[in-house]
């Protein structure tokens, strides 16, 4: 009986170093495969001229081992009315729920139309089944630019 309790004990700790516990394996837990969102948390645009659009590309991942549920996504802020998020060319978010596979990714288009030459701001919050980070927040930032054009046209001379 000692010796198959030995063998026992043996192969548990050999089991435990290979699922990377600490050396008393007291801590020995062994974390289900979870989905895990991974993204920048600030966008900058650069100065865009009045009446103009920039776009931005914005990549969600999914770290984890199992599908990345995003249930919904809502822009607040100073400014959300200076930005769009679009999932599809031309197409703006409606809050349409899409899921991201295991170790994939998920193109975000975001537009900034900037009104005043003045910083715009706002916050993309996505909401996910992460258990880690179910509310992601990313924040938007934007300045208009004035466009200047000048005309020139035949030389004047003054008397």
């Amino acid at each position: 009986m000692g010796s198959q309790f030995s063998q026992l004990l043996v192969l548990c700790i050999v089991i435990a170093g290979s699922l990377g516990c600490g050396e008393d394996h007291s801590d020995c837990y062994c974390e289900p495969n979870i989905p895990a969102l991974h993204a920048i948390q600030v966008l900058n645009f650069e100065p865009t001229p009045l009446g103009e659009s920039s776009t931005a590309v914005l990549i969600l991942e999914n770290e984890g081992e199992q599908p990345l549920m995003i249930s919904n996504m809502t822009l607040d802020g100073r400014d959300p009315d200076r930005f769009a998020v679009r999932l599809e060319r031309d197409v703006d978010y409606q809050g349409d729920s899409f899921s991201i596979a295991p170790a994939d990714s998920r193109v975000i288009q975001v537009v900034f139309t900037p009104l005043q030459v003045v910083e715009s701001n706002a916050v993309l919050t996505i909401l996910s089944n992460d258990p880690e980070f179910p509310e992601f927040e990313i924040a938007f930032a934007g300045i208009g630019d004035t466009l200047f054009i000048s005309e020139t046209g035949p030389d004047i001379i003054f008397p």
